[in-house]
């Protein structure tokens, strides 16, 4: 699993508290020092007391896995960058609802309107560009298409462009 960037500085912030306790420091001239809490800079010493230094280290998230693929994530952010009005929709932006309605269509899941306008913001602030294979594969998903039939064929024109001494 990786661990995000905010967990990295989290984890410098927190071995940086034991490395001044180590040379002496109070926990609450640590806290000031670091911008924290006395509680936060208590509970990182204990721990570190407890199991060593690497029970300050970052560790990545736990819960359910995402329902969509990496892939559906970068080809929905694509679409809500779009304006509703090139899928049939009346808006200049996008709805909760009907967002909800598309993810359905397209991916057979299901979110809360909640997540849903959390995946709308973070597609607005995204610049990801989809790639162009992925947006034959999601032009196809709107029109409904078999999308192993398209990848099947986008493959068999991939390998008929090589030559002989790459096959």
């Amino acid at each position: 699993m990786v661990v995000s960037p905010q967990r990295r500085i989290m984890e410098r912030r927190r071995k940086r508290a034991w490395q001044l306790h180590q040379r002496g420091w109070r926990a609450c001239d640590i806290a000031q020092a670091l911008s924290v809490s006395r509680a936060a800079v208590s509970t990182w010493l204990s721990a570190a007391r407890a199991a060593g230094e690497d029970a300050l280290a970052a560790r990545p998230r736990t819960g359910a896995p995402p329902k969509l693929s990496a892939r559906h994530r970068l080809m929905l952010s694509a679409l809500l960058r779009d304006a509703p009005s090139a899928y049939g929709y009346e808006h200049s932006t996008w709805r909760v609802t009907d967002a909800q309605h598309v993810i359905k269509r397209l991916f057979g899941v299901e979110y809360t309107p909640q997540h849903v306008g959390r995946l709308i913001r973070a597609a607005q602030r995204s610049a990801e560009t989809l790639p162009p294979m992925l947006r034959v594969e999601l032009d196809d998903l709107l029109r409904m298409n078999n999308i192993n039939v398209v990848r099947r064929r986008v493959q068999r024109r991939a390998t008929q462009r090589k030559t002989p001494t790459e096959r």
